[in-house]
């Protein structure tokens, strides 16, 4: 387990990582043998989080928790890509789950949605499937790249928008 005020640069050769940043700056993590990769609580506060591996990545909790547009997730690896949960910024799943916000003169806004604006950028030489089977969202984004060797199935998705989901 890793805590960090700000950036990190990880090389690792571990069966799962537990990292969390308390600053602002990006994480990334090279797995640098072919041994899967668990990203098993990964909450990075202010930035981006890059992953790559030989081996087979399983996202099960991974959070970025400022929502900006620059912070963004991009995971590569060598075989499958097993998502259970990875969001890039911020998701309601109801009218509870929304912020209150104040005006200039200090009255509450009510906001009716909210939307993530984090990338992710996926790329399996494997396929890209949920880790978990469950009917609960695996994947937040704004926008969702997917890249995948022998196919994606089975994610439930909360994206604005989906720019390619591309099998070999």
């Amino acid at each position: 387990e890793i805590e960090a005020e700000g950036a990190l640069n990880l090389r690792t050769d571990v069966a799962s990582a537990k990292v969390q940043t308390k600053g602002a700056g990006s994480v990334t993590i090279t797995q640098t043998t072919s041994n899967k990769l668990e990203l098993q609580d990964v909450d990075v506060f202010d930035g981006s989080l890059t992953v790559s591996a030989n081996g087979i990545v399983e996202a099960t909790d991974v959070l970025l928790n400022t929502d900006r547009d620059t912070n963004d997730i991009t995971i590569t690896a060598g075989s499958d890509l097993l998502i259970r949960s990875l969001i890039a910024g911020t998701y309601a799943t109801g009218a509870g789950d929304l912020p209150t916000v104040k005006d200039a003169q200090g009255n509450t806004v009510t906001l009716t949605s909210i939307t993530s604006q984090g990338d992710i950028t996926l790329t399996s030489s494997g396929k890209i499937k949920e880790s978990f089977t469950d009917t609960g969202v695996d994947l937040v984004a704004d926008k969702l790249t997917m890249s995948a060797s022998t196919g994606i199935t089975g994610l439930e998705v909360a994206i604005n928008e989906l720019t390619q989901a591309h099998t070999t």
